[in-house]
């Protein structure tokens, strides 16, 4: 079960966070009284496109971790017509037969959602986001070809699309659109541009307001989102879209730049709700504190010398069964998603030399050294060879570093090794010198009251042959 909410949450904090919004499969807003019906509407495309206007909506990210990557709509004003609709590529349904199966094999179908305009903006402010809304600079020929597109998607077997969160989102079909439009100037000229930035960054940097999921994240992704990313793959974060769509000129049809004319141009702050990034706590750090706390008390303990020592094993005990959850279940998570997760970022990820799905054995070594307060026997294999396979684990850990170090993997993963590689190689050093007893050797506690029972023993024979 944990290991399913594990891989709920690598796919719903990706696959949600970057432009999904769950709604009703129904139109939002959209009533007869506007000469549009009420479940699907499919925009006219006039004869005369100079009534017709674009607009190219921002939102920053919310609160929620749905939210966190913010999102993209195109607004289209008729005013012939009196219409005023808000296109955007980001909307699901938790009500979908095999929701979570669907997530963990990325198949999850999404699709154009259509709202009013008035609408669309009310729903960003109850959310307390900001909107920014920038005109498209575009000739009449480029206003039917894009209005055409948004059409002929917004007929009701054409509204679904296979969601990606890297390369098909709220962002990307709008930036794909854009660039049809203006004849592949878009993808032209930005694939060449490199960012010095990966897909990681914004996963760290937008995520680490919802606690929990960049450690998450970090250790589930594998070095796929560590390649460097080009200005038109940085497009799929809809800030990005915006910023790169700024520093284009307005395009006439044969291509050619219109002079003083930029394609976006006149924005307006919808909403100036404030943007948060800022992570609340330090989630790496909470995620390790209960193996920090243990070995402080082990640490504390056995450095002074104090006997018996059952406060150094139970502090020991706390920190072997927290990490044997966390490590055993996130080694599981890895190797599962390795197996049968059809997200390539989840495949093939060096972590597994850190987390071990067999760590979840040291459990009951772990209870052991809680409950009894002295060095454990362990069970099966762990009695015979816990020492062996600390070693093991601190060599593993060593080989990690070793292989990133010298660029056999791309895969960023030193943040990872500061947090729970560090812990777990101090954690097996304390296992390997005291949480364990030796095959045959009895623990410091145990002789110590032998030798106790033995002379009271002694004592009370020679009282009675006295």
């Amino acid at each position: 079960m944990a290991v399913s909410i594990l891989q709920f949450i690598l796919s719903f904090a990706l696959l949600t966070a970057l432009g999904a919004t769950p709604l009703a499969l129904a139109d939002q807003g959209l009533g007869q009284g506007q000469g549009m019906r009420a479940s699907y509407y499919v925009p006219h495309i006039p004869a005369d496109m100079r009534d017709v206007e674009f607009y190219l909506m921002t939102g920053s990210p919310g609160s929620e971790v749905n939210d966190r990557f913010g999102h993209t709509a195109i607004r289209v004003v008729n005013r012939a017509e009196g219409t005023d609709v808000a296109f955007n590529w980001g909307k699901f349904s938790f009500d979908d037969p095999g929701f979570l199966w669907k997530f963990f094999r990325g198949q999850l179908d999404y699709s154009m959602a259509v709202r009013t305009f008035q609408r669309d903006v009310a729903l960003y402010n109850d959310m307390n986001r900001r909107v920014v809304m920038d005109h498209l600079n575009l000739t009449s020929a480029q206003k039917r070809s894009l209005l055409s597109k948004i059409a002929w998607n917004a007929e009701p077997g054409r509204r679904k699309f296979s969601y990606q969160y890297w390369y098909k989102n709220c962002a990307t079909i709008p930036r794909d659109f854009f660039d049809e439009v203006l004849g592949g100037q878009l993808k032209s000229r930005f694939t060449a541009i490199p960012t010095h930035r990966v897909f990681r960054d914004y996963v760290r940097r937008n995520l680490t307001y919802s606690p929990f999921i960049v450690p998450l994240l970090d250790v589930l992704m594998n070095g796929n989102i560590d390649r460097p990313i080009s200005a038109w793959d940085d497009m799929f974060l809809p800030a990005n879209l915006r910023h790169w769509l700024q520093t284009l000129p307005a395009l006439d049809d044969s291509g050619r730049p219109l002079p003083d004319t930029k394609l976006l141009s006149d924005q307006q702050v919808l909403l100036d709700n404030p943007e948060v990034y800022s992570a609340r706590f330090n989630d790496f750090f909470v995620v390790i504190l209960p193996i920090l706390v243990g070995l402080a008390m082990a640490a504390v303990v056995f450095v002074a010398g104090v006997h018996p020592a059952t406060l150094a094993y139970r502090g020991l005990g706390l920190a072997t069964i927290w990490w044997s959850l966390l490590s055993g279940i996130l080694g599981w998570t890895l190797a599962l998603n390795w197996g049968f997760s059809g997200h390539p970022d989840g495949w093939h990820n060096i972590n597994l030399l850190l987390f071990w799905p067999s760590d979840l054995f040291f459990l009951p070594a772990g209870l052991e050294l809680m409950r009894r307060g002295v060095a454990a026997r362990g069970v099966g294999l762990i009695r015979r060879y816990g020492r062996i396979y600390c070693v093991l684990h601190v060599l593993s850990l060593i080989l990690l570093c070793g292989l990133t170090a010298a660029k056999f993997s791309q895969q960023n993963v030193w943040q990872v090794v500061t947090w729970f590689g560090l812990p777990t190689a101090a954690l097996m050093a304390v296992l390997w010198l005291r949480g364990f007893q030796l095959p045959g050797v009895l623990s410091h506690e145990r002789v110590a009251a032998s030798s106790q029972s033995g002379n009271g023993r002694v004592g009370r024979q020679a009282r009675s042959e006295g």
